[in-house]
């Protein structure tokens, strides 16, 4: 979907978190245990859980439920969000200053080398150009760094149940392996899974059974290609 057909200058305001955008109705805030859910199991699916003496940034934070999980982890963790109205209700929900207001999509908005965790959690569909996105977050982490995605599957039948196809807000939608292909572009490793219920993580090439699980790609991506942005 082309941007053109919302104002991007208005679409994460109150509106969108009131569920007056999208698919999603009633208050952002009442999935936070939905959330808080989602970012521990995929954290810990990914074995990503043992937080302490790290920093992780959360791309896409909203209201902060996935900083918090993160901080519960051990990380020292904080959070970016395009909505300068989502960033003041999260620290305000939270009593902290830990999440701030940026666009990753703006070249060279992260500090390099800094992260040794980055979580963009159903927020990479969101991305104009997810590929800016990308180079941004993989210059933020440290070599040793991963970072962590999550987006829809449309492939899958649960993708049409849920409505997520309609979303106006969603503007690169694309199959698990076109995602896996582009990652694999920026890191040396990447791994990919769909939804976090699967026993094992599909590496490379079995992309047969892509489409049959979940409604949601997960991607675990590392040792980013810094040669390619130097």
């Amino acid at each position: 979907m082309t941007s053109d057909k919302i104002d991007l200058g208005k679409v994460y305001s109150s509106a969108y978190f009131k569920g007056k955008l999208g698919v999603y109705q009633g208050e952002y805030e009442t999935r936070k245990d939905v959330t808080r859910r989602f970012y521990s199991g995929v954290i810990k699916k990914f074995k990503l859980d043992d937080g302490f003496g790290k920093k992780a940034l959360d791309v896409g934070c909203a209201y902060g439920y996935g900083v918090e999980v993160l901080t519960r982890l051990g990380y020292d963790a904080y959070g970016c969000d395009i909505s300068e109205y989502a960033v003041n209700i999260c620290n305000s929900i939270h009593n902290w200053s830990r999440c701030f207001t940026l666009d990753v999509e703006q070249k060279n908005s992260l500090p390099e080398n800094t992260f040794h965790l980055i979580t963009v959690i159903s927020t990479i569909e969101h991305f104009k150009d997810p590929i800016v996105a990308i180079t941004n977050t993989g210059r933020a982490l440290k070599s040793s760094g991963s970072i962590l995605v999550t987006t829809n599957n449309p492939l899958s039948p649960l993708c049409l149940i849920n409505r997520r196809r309609d979303d106006p807000t969603h503007l690169s939608v694309y199959p698990p392996q076109k995602w896996l292909s582009l990652f694999k572009k920026f890191f040396n490793k990447s791994y990919i899974n769909t939804y976090i219920t699967l026993d094992r993580v599909i590496e490379e090439g079995n992309f047969f059974l892509l489409p049959l699980f979940g409604f949601t790609t997960v991607i675990k991506a590392s040792n980013f290609k810094y040669a390619n942005f130097m």
